[in-house]
């Protein structure tokens, strides 16, 4: 019999033992990780596979008998597999052998950024350090991705993609459904696709209609940050570090070939301590936000107390060129005002920016139309008719009262689309006014 302690880069050190199967007097080899157990039929999990090939190739770190001391630890820590500093207590709840599909996903609730966190560029500022939840010690941080969210289920080569409505969308990603066909398991993640530079956009996902089949294959990935079910057991119940741990140590057997690699098909989501970190991280690259979860956290179907989610946000000084009428009174009533157009100047050049027709208040509505009509115009800003039947298009329905492009707002939103017209923008109030002569 003999002990290694494998060592994999960036992950903690764990101890691989060969032992005696008492069923059939051979032996097998057991791992503290504990991911080992659900891994048996694929080889064993990652700390065991790497221990075969160290002694395959004469090179284990640990070669020699065990003391009855030794065996006495391993047995108190096959006892309790989660005793260590980064895994939480195994949960007492009693095992279920499969998971009932389709079920709707865990959810987050929204926090909303203190003020002086972002400011009006959307680079993160030292009030971030002051921000109490970025810096719990109970807690692990992972980055919000903007795709499709999506529960993978995996059984004896057959793999269904369900999402958040519960709708079978395995058609719609074939190639992600390729890539977990040596997977057993339920998987929680997200689809998502890279643009041209590599970075994953919403509105990349939103034109997936127009990639060739080359590109798909090159762009759609599937991120998995999450893991219900492993080889016939459910570990939802389990507490969020194990469950992590399942999805990390298990990682090459539970999701196959396509997870190695950086352009691995299936990757999984960076899961860190350090919330300010990430947080700057998420602020820097452009992404969305990020999500904290409890160590001892357990997945809950349509569960929205638990987990976190802090959106980044951006702000931007826009120019007013037009306001639409609304409706009231559940859509039979309409009223003077429901949304501002929006326009930036691009050099010279006044562009479309999209409509803002949320974060007002009946006092700010009046404000903002009082600030207007002094400048309101029967001509559109625009003299190419190409342009003004576009933006027209864009407002839908609604009368377009136009105004000259004087007066400037203050819009937050989430990020821009491919045409460069901001996403979820809401008005956070009036920024000044241009001079008309450079308007």
């Amino acid at each position: 019999m003999w002990s290694t302690v494998i060592q994999r880069p960036g992950h903690a050190s764990h101890t691989v033992e060969e032992r005696v199967d008492t069923r059939n007097g051979g032996t097998y080899l057991w791992c503290d990780c504990g991911a080992w157990k659900f891994q048996v039929s694929k080889g064993g999990c990652a700390h065991v596979k790497l221990a075969r090939e160290q002694q395959a190739a004469g090179t284990r770190r640990v070669d020699t008998p065990m003391t009855p001391e030794q065996r006495e630890t391993i047995a108190a820590a096959e006892a309790a597999v989660t005793d260590r500093p980064s895994r939480a207590a195994p949960s007492s709840v009693p095992r279920q052998s499969r998971l009932d599909l389709p079920i709707l996903p865990m959810l987050c609730e929204k926090v909303a950024a203190p003020k002086g966190t972002v400011n009006a560029l959307g680079v993160e500022d030292d009030a971030s350090r002051r921000w109490p939840i970025l810096t719990r010690q109970d807690v692990a941080y992972e980055p919000k991705w903007d795709g499709h969210r999506m529960i993978v289920e995996a059984r004896n080569g057959n793999v269904r993609l369900w999402a958040r409505s519960q709708r079978d969308t395995t058609a719609s990603y074939v190639e992600i459904a390729e890539a977990f066909r040596f997977a057993d398991g339920v998987f929680d993640g997200e689809v998502i696709v890279l643009d041209v530079d590599g970075e994953h956009r919403f509105n990349a996902l939103q034109n997936i209609g127009s990639l060739t089949k080359q590109q798909r294959s090159d762009r759609l990935r599937f991120v998995a940050w999450d893991v219900l079910e492993a080889n016939g057991e459910v570990v939802m119940n389990r507490p969020y570090v194990d469950r992590r741990a399942i999805l990390e140590d298990a990682q090459e057997a539970m999701l196959g070939p396509w997870a190695k690699g950086t352009e691995a098909r299936v990757v999984l989501s960076p899961s860190v301590r350090d919330g300010v970190a990430l947080w700057n991280a998420v602020l820097t690259r452009g992404l969305e936000g990020v999500i904290v979860k409890p160590l001892r956290s357990t997945w809950k179907s349509n569960d929205r107390g638990i987990w976190t989610k802090l959106k980044c946000l951006r702000r931007s000084d826009m120019i007013v060129v037009g306001y639409t009428s609304g409706l009231a009174d559940h859509g039979n009533v309409v009223v003077p005002f429901g949304a501002l157009v929006l326009a930036e100047y691009d050099g010279e050049e006044l562009r479309y920016a999209g409509k803002v027709g949320t974060g007002f208040t009946q006092t700010t509505v009046e404000q903002v139309l009082d600030t207007l009509r002094p400048f309101e115009t029967a001509t559109p800003p625009w003299a190419n008719a190409g342009t003004v039947k576009k933006v027209l298009m864009s407002v839908g329905p609604r009368k377009v009262t136009w105004v000259r492009p004087t007066v400037e707002v203050v819009v937050e939103y989430q990020e821009r689309g491919a045409d460069g017209v901001p996403r979820f923008p809401s008005f956070k109030g009036m920024a000044g006014m241009r001079e008309e002569a450079s308007a």
